[in-house]
């Protein structure tokens, strides 16, 4: 019973945040001040469980924002990563880093080249870990040897692939001439 209690008393709290946070997007007209609230309602609808009124409130985010929606679309990426969708992770990083905010910022580009390892797609990988690591500090060692390590299992995943394609042909080759 104390449970139904607080477990009623967190969605009356979602409920009334939810119903403030649409009151405060919808007062504030237009602008930055809007997209801030829908990104903050466009979490709360990711953490309440509810992920495609979390994407449709980060895309009306996205359209009003001025740094070209780069906290939206990170958002959104997480979204689509956390409800198993890589393809559609992959194309949010790509526009978080094609944004003048994401362009400069390793952190995207590693969660790019994340995405595109999820995706099978070690060569594009491999080019995201690049751009990350010419953005960073030259006195940030530590990030630049984690992001050496990521170049470095990219590179493995990328001759692997490239290995497993050269035997699936000398297999095949044999059957094709038949």
């Amino acid at each position: 019973l104390k449970l139904r209690r607080e477990l009623a008393d967190r969605r009356a709290d979602a409920s009334l945040l939810t119903d403030t946070l649409v009151r405060l997007a919808e007062a504030a007209g237009p602008g930055p001040a809007r997209a801030d609230a829908l990104l903050e309602l466009g979490a709360l609808h990711a953490q309440e469980g509810r992920p495609r009124e979390a994407e449709q409130t980060f895309a009306r985010a996205i359209e009003g924002a001025t740094d070209e929606g780069f906290a939206a679309l990170c958002q959104l990426a997480v979204l689509y990563e956390q409800n198993n969708e890589p393809a559609l992770a992959v194309d949010a990083w790509r526009r978080v880093v094609a944004t003048p905010k994401g362009i400069k910022a390793p952190e995207a580009w590693t969660q790019l080249a994340t995405a595109e390892r999820r995706q099978e797609a070690p060569e594009a990988a491999r080019d995201a870990l690049r751009e990350a690591l010419a953005l960073l500090e030259d006195d940030d060692l530590e990030a630049r040897w984690e992001l050496l390590r990521g170049v470095d299992e990219a590179l493995a995943e990328l001759r692997d692939d490239k290995s497993r394609r050269a035997l699936l042909e000398d297999e095949l080759e044999p059957l094709l001439a038949q």
